[in-house]
């Protein structure tokens, strides 16, 4: 649309692109100070004790520029880490294991300089994916989400500096996962379509 000199909302290409690339994303909140869960490269020569032994389990393998949590699997034993490779390598050339994080998760939309008020996401099978996202009538979007409002405010602040961070502009959405310590900033991922 910017070589057609077509208008567009939302954030530019780069920032597009960065927010689909699960690894940069999570490179550059590192680099800035937002807490990122760690994470590590999957190849079918991957040494899969090894990443069991860095990251624990459960952990969650997942394609690096899929989204709608397609080809992902929340892996809880070192002997389905492989084939949950191999679940994610058919959506992606790239594919991470990152450390799985237990908590409330939360959706939060961004537009202009505004961040609109956090929703949380309630799965009855605990795992939002495809099914719960698009197919099932279970899963509980709660507005208000139930956060106090120093806690809201807190989560406010981090989803626009993440958003900020990649050069999101326009409009965007971010989400999160908050620690079964109440910690926010475990972020899932950023979504800014041009």
């Amino acid at each position: 649309m910017e070589l057609l000199n077509i208008p567009y909302t939302g954030s530019g290409v780069l920032a597009s692109a960065l927010g689909m690339d699960k690894q940069r994303t999570k490179q550059v909140w590192s680099a800035v100070g937002l807490p990122t869960p760690e994470s590590i490269m999957l190849a079918a020569s991957s040494d899969w004790s090894a990443v069991v032994e860095q990251l624990g389990l459960p952990l969650i393998v997942k394609p690096v520029h899929e989204g709608s949590t397609l080809g992902i699997s929340i892996v809880k034993s070192q002997a389905a880490l492989e084939a949950a490779y191999h679940e994610a390598a058919q959506f992606d050339a790239r594919v991470m294991a990152e450390r799985f994080v237990v908590g409330d998760e939360y959706t939060v939309a961004l537009l202009g300089d505004q961040v609109l008020p956090a929703i949380r996401v309630e799965v009855p099978g605990g795992f939002y994916d495809y099914e719960a996202k698009y197919i099932a009538n279970t899963t509980q979007y709660h507005l208000p989400c139930g956060l106090t409002a120093e806690d809201e405010a807190e989560l406010a602040m981090l989803c626009q500096q993440a958003f900020m961070a990649i050069g999101g502009a326009g409009w965007g959405r971010v989400d999160v996962m908050r620690d079964s310590d109440g910690r926010f900033g475990y972020w899932r991922s950023i979504r800014y379509p041009a």
